[in-house]
């Protein structure tokens, strides 16, 4: 498999233990942004936090930018309150709408106003095919095209013929929450759980993140939100190339693994150029 910017990731453990809620055709050519977590970025944040603020452009800009009003969606996949995960809509629509981490951080790499189009609910059985999980597991690419389907599908009218009507309606970027039982198998020996709490990643000019069930935190929605809407196409959009080839990775919430809280809310820290530091400090 042939991954662009595909980065070793470390295991969710210390990133989570805060949080109190819980261009391309499938296949060779899919890119998938990076993923989480790891605990060290807590202690380095901490230790810098009474540094003087100094402008430090650690994050640039590769020719393809960010989403400049982005329209979000959540597609939660299975039955409201049966195996799909447990709604993150008020979530979704706190951060598109918060001052500090949307209007001040996400501004500062020319992601504009957001909305929060609301969600729609797939069944399971709609989804994912007979044979698509084995042990539990779904694999990326398999994944890639079923995100697609369920992207592109219309609903049947009463007579059972195509009715023209999307069924998912269109936005810029998709959050999809898998089913309970359904993680990631991402190739090279990787799995979600082990060595990831989410991704993004891009098809056919929709981005899109991935949020399994043990990604079901705050921390991890909100860190794939903002790298997705920075870095919608990875690798050319917002990143550091200095930090790049790191095990943690170089985008926006890679530089700054840690929970914090904005506007009263618990979120991921970014990196903010303008402060040259990751923000909101705790």
């Amino acid at each position: 498999m042939s991954f662009l910017r595909f980065i070793a990731a470390t295991a969710l453990v210390v990133a989570c233990g805060g949080d109190t809620t819980s261009t391309s055709d499938a296949g060779q050519d899919v890119i998938v942004g990076h993923k989480t977590f790891d605990a060290q970025a807590t202690v380095d944040a901490s230790a810098e936090a009474d540094v003087a603020k100094q402008p430090w452009n650690r994050m640039s800009n590769h020719g393809g930018g960010a989403l400049p009003t982005p329209h979000l969606r959540a597609i939660y996949v299975g039955a409201d309150g049966i195996d799909a995960s447990q709604s993150f809509d008020d979530y979704i629509s706190f951060l598109v709408s918060s001052p500090t981490w949307w209007g001040t951080i996400l501004a500062q790499y020319g992601v504009g106003t957001g909305t929060y189009d609301g969600a729609t609910y797939i069944p399971t059985s709609t989804f994912i095919h007979a044979g698509d999980v084995s042990g539990g597991f779904i694999n990326w690419a398999l994944l890639d095209t079923r995100v697609r389907e369920a992207i592109h599908a219309t609903i049947a009218d009463d007579a059972g013929a195509d009715s023209g009507t999307p069924q998912v309606p269109h936005a810029d970027a998709y959050v999809v929450f898998l089913p309970d039982g359904v993680e990631v198998d991402l190739g090279q020996g990787e799995t979600t759980c082990a060595n990831a709490g989410g991704y993004h990643s891009y098809d056919n000019e929709e981005p899109y993140a991935i949020i399994p069930p043990c990604g079901r935190l705050r921390i991890v929605v909100s860190h794939e939100i903002a790298e997705m809407v920075t870095d919608p196409l990875p690798g050319s959009g917002w990143y550091s190339d200095a930090d790049e080839q790191t095990m943690y990775g170089g985008e926006i919430g890679d530089l700054c693994n840690f929970i914090t809280h904005a506007d009263g809310q618990q979120v991921t820290a970014l990196w903010s150029n303008k402060d040259g530091d990751c923000e909101p400090q705790p």
